[in-house]
This record gives C-alpha cells, sequence and structure tokens, in this order.
C-alpha cells in the first residue's frame, strides 16, 4: 500500500488546493473595487509539471457582471501570482490564469429540463 503523500497526482493536488486557499484570501484582502463583482473561487486545478495553475470562479449576477469579473481577474491574476509565490514558498510557482466555473449553470439546467420532463410525465400525454 503507497503513501498518501506518493500517490499519482498528489503533489499537484496539494498545490491546488494551497494556491486556491492562498489566492483566495488575496483576492478578498487585496483586490479592491466594485467590478470585481461577489466571486467564489470554486476550485482550482495545476498541470502535472506545476507550472500551470487554474483557478476556477463563479460570480453572481448578469453576463455583464461577468464580463467585468473577468476582466478584473484577468487584470490582476499576475500581481495575485506574485503574492501567491511569497506565501506559498515554492521554488517555482505556477502561472495562475483564472476561468469561470460553468458547472454551477449547467447543474442548473440540468434541473430545470429534469423538471420540464417530471411536469410533462405528470400532466399525462397530450390525446
Amino acid at each position: 500500500m503507497g503513501e498518501p503523500n506518493r500517490s499519482r497526482g498528489g503533489r499537484p493536488r496539494r498545490v491546488a488546493e494551497e494556491f486556491l486557499h492562498v489566492v483566495s484570501e488575496l483576492l478578498a484582502t487585496e483586490v479592491r473595487g466594485t467590478e470585481l463583482g461577489i466571486v467564489t473561487l470554486t476550485g482550482a486545478e495545476v498541470s502535472p509539471d506545476l507550472k500551470n495553475a487554474t483557478v476556477f470562479y463563479s460570480v453572481l449576477g448578469d453576463a455583464d457582471q461577468q464580463e467585468k469579473t473577468a476582466r478584473v481577474l484577468g487584470r490582476v491574476s499576475h500581481q495575485l501570482q506574485g503574492m501567491a509565490a511569497r506565501q506559498l514558498k515554492l521554488r517555482l510557482t505556477p502561472r495562475l490564469v483564472f476561468r469561470r466555473d460553468e458547472s454551477i449553470e449547467k447543474a442548473d439546467r440540468i434541473e430545470r429540463l429534469l423538471k420540464e420532463i417530471k411536469d410533462e410525465r405528470k400532466d399525462g400525454p397530450s390525446s
């Protein structure tokens, strides 16, 4: 039985968790401005070579707010990457990229479709 720290993908997963935690704190304390909106960081992935980190986020608001948030996150990603590097003390810091998490919207769409199917079945066949 292998050690948990040596499992396949263990290091990238641990770095992703730490990176997410640090970026979340930095986003809450260092990024100012109303254009950011209400953002939730939903997860992170780090490439096996630890060179790239993708942080997933969701935004409360309409398409315009989502666009503004994407611009702000794109603008501050390099700055947050540098600040995270100092806190994480890694030899190489992964390049930070933010990507909107669409899983919540997809789940909501699936839920609506299932409800429609259920309602159609409840109403019975239209003859």
